[in-house]
């Protein structure tokens, strides 16, 4: 793969961060200090770049073993809706093979806004029925 610079950061940038988070612009001493700070490995882009790997390889292997789940005649289904994301009605998603891989699928590759609710349904011998609705609160509800 030809190299790219994935994400650019300027000084502008971090000039328009400073004045959101300070109310003001960073002083030439500051914005050097942010600029070698960056440049560190302290700065947790080597942590970003390791989770952002674990993340799509993990991903990845989800929906490999998951392929093909629809045609079995036991599967679990996810439904999604966001009425502020013109998605007013639950529409079909993905389908597993097993209800953890199901919640998986929403609770670590999606991040929930408080207007998403994901539906898991059980799909067996033709029968569909609901076992259960996430949503922001349930899931916060859930990690701790």
């Amino acid at each position: 793969m030809k190299e790219k610079i994935v994400y650019p950061i300027t000084i502008e940038e971090i000039q328009m961060n400073a004045e959101s988070n300070l109310g003001r612009e960073l002083t030439k001493s500051e914005l050097e200090d942010v600029v070698e700070r960056m440049y560190d490995d302290n700065w947790g882009i080597v942590e970003f770049i390791n989770e952002s790997i674990e993340y799509v390889i993990d991903y990845n292997d989800l929906i490999k073993r998951n392929k093909n789940a629809d045609k079995n005649p036991h599967h679990f289904r996810t439904y999604w809706k966001n009425p502020n994301a013109y998605r007013e009605e639950f529409q079909l998603s993905a389908s597993f093979k097993n209800i953890d891989d199901a919640k998986k699928f929403i609770k670590s590759f999606h991040d929930l806004t408080e207007f998403d609710t994901w539906r898991i349904t059980e799909f067996k011998e033709g029968m569909e029925k609901e076992v259960e609705i996430i949503t922001l609160k349930s899931h916060l509800k859930d990690d701790f």
